[in-house]
């Protein structure tokens, strides 16, 4: 391990330390060859993860980072040389409200001082599908701070996540039983399709690191992570193959898959 408090060491402020990619992150950087220092920020100071954090010498900064509380997001990023940023979506479901808690980080750490900005991005279906496709709101708002860092004129790197393997445990994201006993995996996209996933807590951070250990800051890049690549239909045979129980990955249609997440 090696978190230190030597000021010649570079501070990395990470936003959601306590969370999955933040902590990530952080678990990441203490595992480094490399010394750092690291601000870590968690709105509660309590959590097992926060006091595990702090016994290793991590500084423990416990702030909402909300727009009302602009100063005080100011003020914790004063001094650091690095800064990785994420927003949840799925806190509040409110495409504006992440837009403008993510510029607020990149404001932040930009005034701060920092020399390079590592953003948990994502694309902009918007863009990508040529208007097809306008209100996948968690994908635009994080696109739209995407290209407010890359306007902020400090070095900016846009690290996206592939689909996290954890997400098969929430309700209807992961293999539905049916009424014969087998289990289906249904979702808006052919068998065939090949999709990037990854074990957000124990990889996410390993790519962090990489673009932060990289001899020169590659700013403009978009670093795309996962651990494997699978179609609907090998995924349907790990799950059978771990599971013992017989599945299959079949597409449904993008229509009930949204108004099935509307329903959630």
């Amino acid at each position: 391990m090696t978190i230190t408090q030597d000021p010649s060491a570079p501070l990395v402020a990470v936003v959601g330390a306590t969370g999955r990619q933040g902590g990530s992150v952080v678990q990441a950087l203490i595992e480094s060859d490399k010394a750092y220092r690291i601000r870590a920020f968690t709105r509660d100071g309590e959590k097992p993860e926060a006091r595990a954090l702090a016994a290793l010498g991590v500084d423990i900064v416990v702030l909402s980072l909300v727009v009302a509380n602009k100063d005080a997001v100011f003020d914790a990023f004063r001094g650091a040389d690095y800064g990785f940023l994420v927003t949840n979506y799925w806190e509040h479901g409110d495409k504006e409200k992440e837009t403008a808690e993510g510029k607020l980080l990149v404001d932040a750490a930009k005034a701060g001082g920092v020399k390079g900005i590592v953003w948990s991005g994502l694309p902009r279906v918007s863009e990508i599908t040529s208007g097809k496709f306008t209100n996948v709101d968690h994908y635009e708002s994080k696109a739209l701070v995407t290209a407010y860092g890359r306007g902020s004129g400090v070095p900016f790197v846009d690290v996206q996540t592939g689909f996290y393997n954890s997400n098969f445990l929430i309700p209807l994201m992961g293999p539905m039983k049916q009424p014969d006993g087998s289990y289906a995996v249904s979702w808006p996209v052919k068998p065939t399709t090949r999709l990037p996933f990854i074990d957000i807590v124990r990889d996410y951070g390993l790519f962090v690191r990489r673009v932060l250990e990289t001899d020169v800051f590659p700013d403009g890049e978009v670093v795309v992570t996962y651990g494997e690549v699978l179609s609907l239909a090998e995924l349907a045979k790990q799950f059978s193959e771990g599971a013992s129980a017989s599945s299959q990955g079949e597409p449904i249609e993008l229509t009930p898959c949204r108004q099935r997440r509307v329903r959630l």
